[in-house]
């Protein structure tokens, strides 16, 4: 009867670690629904630096094509594989190139606080995945913003794009998405040529303060 206890202690305890390891240290955001204040998506798999120069279009420049990806084809388990020593032979990563999970908080990714990079290294293209499970389809918005060139994918179609970059602000992007269930895998390119460029994004359900901007 007592090792019977014990084993049942055991498996529960078991079982509660690892429901506490489940999305642990990964870029996954489980949303039951979207409350009032939104959800903050803080929890990003970053990849890069790409070198970057001065052209227009640099926003445009497939970085991905050094593994063999297309930016609007690559899934989530690939991305997250995507290693420095696995490149094709005419392709080579800055040599600051790194593929690691990151975790914002509520404030927005400020790219000169990022860890384990120093500000001189910062300049580049990255890219930034998180895949978001939803255990029903929700129909809500997503709330984006930065100061730098950017593109948005969203389970692989292209959902926006800024070939220019303006100054930080609330809800200059507030755009309709429709997330399925299960999961949605979302994909941001920022093109930043140099350190004071910051990123920030969030889902929210349609609101008065936001449809007025």
């Amino acid at each position: 009867m007592k090792n019977n206890i014990f084993i049942i202690f055991a498996l529960i305890f078991t079982m509660l670690d690892c429901k506490n390891e489940v999305n642990t240290d990964k870029p996954i955001i489980e949303v039951r629904k979207v409350p009032e204040d939104g959800i903050v998506i803080n929890k990003w798999q970053m990849l890069g630096p790409f070198p970057v120069d001065s052209q227009q279009n640099a926003i445009d420049y497939n970085n991905l094509e050094c593994f063999g990806f297309e930016e609007a084809e690559i899934s989530f388990n690939d991305f997250l594989k995507v290693s420095g020593s696995h490149v094709e032979d005419t392709c080579r990563p800055d040599t600051t190139f790194i593929n690691k999970y990151i975790f914002s908080g509520a404030t927005p990714i400020e790219f000169k606080e990022l860890p384990g990079i120093s500000e001189k290294e910062l300049s580049g293209d990255y890219y930034f995945a998180c895949q978001i499970r939803c255990q029903r389809p929700i129909s809500t918005r997503l709330h984006f913003s930065s100061n730098a060139r950017a593109k948005i994918w969203l389970n692989n179609k292209l959902f926006f794009c800024a070939d220019y970059s303006l100054p930080m602000a609330s809800y200059r992007e507030y755009r309709p998405v429709d997330l399925k269930k299960g999961d949605n895998f979302l994909l941001i390119k920022i093109h930043k040529p140099n350190a004071n460029h910051e990123m920030y994004a969030r889902l929210e359900n349609e609101n008065k303060r936001g449809m007025e901007r």
